[in-house]
Order: structure tokens, then C-alpha cells, then sequence
């Protein structure tokens, strides 16, 4: 309970058992019907009080849930005038993406994309007023933009260092990463990458390495220290897709997830796990192709296991310790959503939430968009036999 909620308690009650209140003591005694009369009050502030400071509703639903549980919350602000840009009413910002990010700390969903050759938007949530908001302007020198401009779709280039107060986003086939301060709304700009040859690859922060992992569509992996900003190389030469590929990280298991990756040809089954230490291991292919607008891949704060939405409507848990997979049957809601064009993942951005141990799905529905909450039960579902690979030592040519 707060100190201010406190002091009005006090205040409330004071001058009703404190000697010498006027009016309300005779002959020493106090007069219950004066208590009484200001217990409707008093129990509201004991009520109010008692939520913490942070209290929001999606952390009222989420308390309500039980593992297992989708809910839909009635968010402000999600709608078309907030997804299109009044310049391009055609492409949505939620297009070519699977990935917003959460901020622990000031309780806000965090996104930057856009529609094809639409206009770049930086959208936030906020859980406290559970309202949605676009923040302008963008980084300085942000050229990916339309209407007839160059695409800056989301892909996986959006990740978050909330220990240094950090929304990271890579622009479209950028060589830097632009880097927004969540608390004072500076903008800055990384050093230039070692290398990179495509547009679309991913991009998540790994705590422990204390940096920035950005993984390369040609199969090379680098890292960004978030303090000094300078790169290195982790590793190259992977087995993986050529673009449109996914990353993101376990906090209960400390590892990175990543590979996927496609384009007309290649559609890639293509998984590895890196550790703290950065070995690298291959696992065992995923039994769906992975990648932007293949699937959705996100992690559940409480287990920390992989949650991973194929666009067949598929919807599985992945433990990537023991890497095992394990088909879940409850249908998740937001897959029905989309009208004609954007059924499946198509229009939804995903995000841990483990400030409640949930995960929310951002999707885009027509004029019906909706924040969706989902607690998983760990261990739930059917196991899903996995072919082995019968060389993890092999280095095969991407689209093999």
C-alpha cells in the first residue's frame, strides 16, 4: 500500500477516534453512527489501495486465466486509424512481421514496421492506460518509407535491452541498427555491421552475452555490445533460408533460438539453439517451415519454452533443451481472425509478457483488430515424432 493511500485513510478515520474530534465524542466515548457513517468510504480506499501501483487490466485478466486460456482484451486505439497511414489506406502496419517486444519495466508493447511501400510506423501500447499510440518522428535519416518508397516491414528486426533502456529496429537491408531510448525518446545509431548481405534476417538481445545478436540471412551470425556498440563475429556459414529468417531468446533456459528463413524456392525446417557461452548446437529440423509469414515463434516467460504458431494453423511447444516438440490442440483465437487476406499469423505480432506470464498476440482484423493473452501450460499437448539428422556435423549449402 502506498503512503498516499495511507494518508487518506488516516485522514478518514482520524476524527472519529481521536479525543477531542468536534462532534464526534461525548463524554469520552465515541460515536459508533459516525464510524459507520464513513465505513462505505474507508472500504473503498482499503479496495483501491490494495491493487498495486502498476495495476492495468490485461494484468487483472491475466491473474484470471488458467493455464491453457486465450483471452481477448478490450484494448483503446487498435483500429484502422491507428494501423494505416492516412497516405496509404491499403497496406496495414502489421504485414511481413512476427515480432513487437515488451518493455517489463514501464509495462509498454513496443513495434516499429510498415505495410508494403507504406509509411513506417512506431506503435506503442501502454498497459497502464491501455491505450495504443503512434510515437513521431522516427529516427533521424529513416528513409524506409512510401507510398511508392522502399518497404520497411517488420520482419524480426524489432528487440528490447530493458537493462539499459534500449528498443532496438534494423531497417530494411540497413547496415545499422537504429537505437531509440525508451525513457528519454533520444534516438542514436550503431556502428556499421561487419557484414551483411540481406534484407530481411533477425534480431534479438541476449542478456547474458550482453549483447545484440543479429543473424544474417547468408548464415552468418553477429553480435552488438549494447554498452560500447562495437561488433564481432560470432559464427558463420549455417544452414539456413535466405531471408525472412527468426531469433528469439529463452530467459528461464538462457538460450537463442534461431534460423528458418525462406523465399519463392527455400522454405526452411533449419534449427539451432546457442547457449550463454555461444556454442552452438543444430537440433533437429522444426516439423513445419519456419520464418516471417511462415510462422510465428515466441517464448512463454513462465516455463521457458518455445511457443511456436505454423501458418497451416498448427500451434506446438518446442523445448529446446531437450528438443522436443509437442503439439498443443487448443486453437488459438487469433488465427480465425483476419477477414480474407489475413487469416493464420499473417497481421499478428507476438511478445512475452513476464511481468504476468503470459504472451500477448497483437492482430490485425479489419475493423475488429484485437490484443489477445495467452498462458500456456507446460508440457500440455501431444508428442510430435521428429526426424533425426544424420550428420549434425554437415555443412550444407543454404537451400539444400
Amino acid at each position: 500500500m502506498s503512503e498516499l493511500c495511507r494518508y487518506f485513510i488516516v485522514i478518514t478515520t482520524s476524527s472519529y477516534i481521536k479525543p477531542g474530534g468536534t462532534g464526534h465524542v461525548k463524554g469520552g466515548k465515541i460515536t459508533l453512527f459516525k464510524i459507520f457513517e464513513r465505513l462505505p468510504l474507508v472500504f473503498m480506499l482499503l479496495v483501491l489501495c490494495s491493487r498495486p501501483v502498476t495495476a492495468s487490466l490485461i494484468g487483472d485478466i491475466a491473474s484470471q486465466m488458467q493455464p491453457g486460456e486465450w483471452r481477448a482484451v478490450p484494448t483503446i486505439g487498435f483500429n484502422d486509424d491507428l494501423l494505416f497511414s492516412p497516405r496509404d489506406t491499403t497496406h496495414h502496419a502489421l504485414g511481413w512481421t512476427e515480432d513487437m517486444v515488451w518493455d517489463p519495466v514501464t509495462q509498454q508493447i513496443l513495434y516499429i514496421g510498415g505495410g508494403h511501400e507504406a509509411d513506417t510506423m512506431f506503435l506503442v501500447y501502454s498497459a497502464a492506460s491501455n491505450t495504443w499510440r503512434r510515437i513521431t518522428p522516427l529516427a533521424p535519416g529513416w528513409v524506409r518509407t512510401g507510398p511508392g518508397g522502399l518497404t520497411d516491414h517488420a520482419y524480426d528486426h524489432n528487440a528490447i535491452a530493458p537493462s539499459v533502456r534500449r528498443f532496438y529496429h534494423r531497417q530494411f537491408f540497413s547496415s545499422y541498427i537504429d537505437i531509440y531510448n525508451i525513457d528519454t525518446g533520444a534516438w542514436s545509431r550503431s556502428q556499421e555491421m561487419p557484414n551483411y548481405a540481406q534484407c530481411c534476417g533477425a534480431l534479438e538481445y541476449f542478456p547474458e552475452m550482453g549483447g545484440l545478436v543479429y543473424l544474417d540471412g547468408s548464415g552468418a551470425l553477429y553480435l552488438m555490445d549494447v554498452n560500447t556498440g562495437s561488433w564481432r563475429t560470432l559464427a558463420g556459414s549455417f544452414r539456413i533460408g535466405p531471408y525472412h529468417n527468426f531469433a528469439e531468446y529463452s530467459p528461464v533456459a538462457k538460450v537463442l533460438l534461431f534460423g528458418g528463413g525462406h523465399d519463392e524456392v527455400v522454405f526452411s525446417r533449419d534449427l539451432y539453439r546457442m547457449d550463454a557461452s555461444g556454442t552452438i548446437t543444430r537440433m533437429n529440423d522444426a516439423p513445419i517451415p519456419l520464418g516471417v509469414n511462415l510462422s510465428v515463434v515466441t517464448v512463454d516467460p513462465n516455463s521457458g519454452r518455445f511457443l511456436i504458431f505454423g501458418n497451416d494453423g498448427s500451434f506446438y511447444e518446442y523445448d529446446a533443451l531437450s528438443d522436443t516438440w509437442r503439439q498443443q490442440t487448443v486453437s488459438p483465437p487469433f488465427m480465425a481472425d483476419g477477414g480474407v487476406y489475413n487469416k493464420g499469423i499473417y497481421g499478428a505480432m507476438v511478445a512475452p509478457v513476464p511481468n504476468y506470464n503470459v504472451i500477448a498476440v497483437a492482430k490485425y482484423n479489419e475493423k475488429k483488430s484485437k490484443l489477445y493473452l495467452y498462458k500456456h501450460s507446460p508440457g500440455s499437448g501431444k508428442a510430435v515424432p521428429i526426424k533425426t539428422i544424420s550428420n549434425r556435423k554437415k555443412k550444407a549449402k543454404r537451400g539444400d
